[in-house]
């Protein structure tokens, strides 16, 4: 059990490190609000698994432009339980992995 919180917390550091780093990476413009912790988990999870916002799309049957919403704006509010179990779902992602990961990110944005 101890190897996974480590191996969650080093992820979510490099997640942060990564979508953090002035708010630019890899093209793109500068973004005008603070990332929340869903997105950011989300964002690290599409990269190491190599996938566009147009590979996501189709996986969730919708729009390029809905799924930066998600990831870019959408509240952490927004987030609830229920929403979060169905996109894990269907992204294929363990729930317990992304709200583990969700949470150590969020402890690390706010200490």
């Amino acid at each position: 059990m101890q190897i996974k919180k480590i191996q969650v917390k080093d992820q979510a550091q490099k997640a942060i490190k990564y979508f953090t780093n002035g708010g630019k990476k890899n093209g793109g413009n500068k973004l005008t609000h603070k990332l929340n912790c869903y997105g950011i988990a989300l964002k690290y999870i599409f990269i190491i698994r190599d996938m566009t916002y147009e590979d996501v799309a189709k996986i969730l049957q919708t729009t390029p432009q809905n799924i930066n919403h998600l990831v870019n704006r959408m509240g952490k509010d927004r987030f609830n339980e229920f929403f979060v179990d169905k996109l894990c779902d269907k992204l294929r992602i363990d729930s317990g992995y992304f709200i583990d990961l969700v949470n150590e990110i969020d402890n690390i944005m706010e200490g």
